[in-house]
């Protein structure tokens, strides 16, 4: 079997390094299976993998565990047309401050391009942070029935 560094991924290495987890996606991806059926790896929380909303009162930040986000991703959600090539986008962010001037913003990275996107339309950002609230507490409810 050809190495193509799966085991030496350390998904606790995505720590606070954006370009490194944004590089890892496509190993990631082809391991999406065995990264999910270990429960210890796929719920590692990466900090930059998640939705945010703050407002006058308070703030709501959660960053989702690798297997959250790699479970939305294979079931086709949280995923999009790349505008640059057409292949997937996959979308890892999205926050809203609207303390800050009402700044709202998403991100996704397509790892054939290997581009960055972001965009601001509101709609969208609500939607992408509803998808990752609602996977979140999915993913809390199925890890409790084990």
């Amino acid at each position: 079997m050809e190495d193509d560094g799966f085991n030496r991924v350390d998904v606790d290495a995505f720590n606070g390094n954006l370009g490194l987890f944004l590089k890892s996606i496509p190993v990631l991806l082809k391991h999406l299976d065995d990264l999910l059926s270990h429960p210890a790896k796929s719920a590692v929380c990466v900090p930059f993998v998640e939705f945010d909303i703050s407002f006058k009162y308070g703030r709501v930040r959660k960053s989702l565990p690798i297997g959250c986000i790699l479970r939305e991703w294979k079931k086709g959600r949280l995923v999009e047309a790349c505008p640059h090539c057409g292949g997937p986008l996959y979308v890892y962010r999205s926050f809203a401050r609207f303390l800050e001037g009402g700044w709202q913003q998403w991100s996704g990275t397509c790892p054939f391009c290997e581009t960055e996107t972001h965009g601001n339309d509101p709609d969208r950002v609500t939607r992408y942070r509803n998808e990752m609230a609602r996977a979140l507490e999915n993913w809390k409810r199925d890890s409790s029935l084990n």
